[in-house]
């Protein structure tokens, strides 16, 4: 069974550190959980409920509400085990875990989000889930861990922009790592993909787990708390 997470709202200390929220943005999720909840309760039948699960539940992960992101996310896997959402359903709740810190559950589900993508035809939610999963590898130390799943991210990319965001996390991974070969390969890439764009624009910073490679329960069991995280 899956950990609940009590008391968790808001709360990343020790996970990824959440951007933050754009003003306006806040009442834009509350209107997408409005319109969506209602679609559960008026048409609980509906083909539609599934969607609106999703929705709901990547709203409440964006306010940076875990827990009742995770239960609309959960809901979604528990009643509709057949969906066509079934995979990306399972990569939120790796993106879930991972931005609270539970980084053994957040692997779990990654994992489960590239079996099932696979199975279901679904490219993109795979190569999303390997980008995620080896953001996560790199946060505890894993660099070679973390090239391997970029790498095999890149294999599965369709679009352009997810293509650049992984290429990117790679060349400079390759780099950092002294493979000077790899990561000229993987600049050249991302050059092909897109030579008219300056390459700085993809490399804004991004939200990012703490590096001292443990996980949230393991450091609190520890007695220690967790330092705050900081964007790389």
């Amino acid at each position: 069974g899956m950990p609940g997470m009590p008391g968790m709202e808001g709360m990343s200390s020790g996970g990824l550190k959440p951007p933050g929220i754009p003003s306006g943005a806040v009442e834009k999720l509350d209107r997408v959980i409005a319109k969506c909840s209602r679609i559960l309760v008026d048409y609980r039948k509906s083909k539609w409920v599934d969607n609106a699960l999703l929705l709901i539940g990547k709203a409440h992960f964006y306010k940076q509400e875990y827990t009742r992101a995770e239960r609309k996310f959960k809901e979604l896997l528990d009643g509709f085990p057949e969906s066509a959402l079934a995979s990306e359903a399972l990569l939120w709740m790796g993106k879930n875990y991972a931005m609270i810190g539970f980084f053994d559950e957040a692997e779990e589900y990654f994992d489960k989000a590239i079996e099932r993508g696979v199975a279901d035809d679904r490219p993109e939610i795979v190569a999303e889930s390997y980008y995620s999963r080896g953001e996560m590898l790199l946060a505890r130390g894993m660099e070679k861990k973390a090239v391997e799943s970029f790498e095999k991210g890149a294999g599965f990319a369709r679009g352009t922009d997810m293509s650049l965001q992984i290429l990117l996390a790679l060349a400079k991974e390759q780099e950092k790592l002294g493979d000077k070969k790899a990561a000229a390969k993987s600049y050249k890439q991302i050059l092909q993909l897109n030579p008219d764009r300056e390459v700085s624009f993809y490399s804004e910073p991004r939200a990012s787990f703490p590096r001292d490679g443990t996980d949230r329960r393991r450091r609190q069991h520890a007695g220690g708390h967790a330092g705050q995280p900081r964007l790389s």
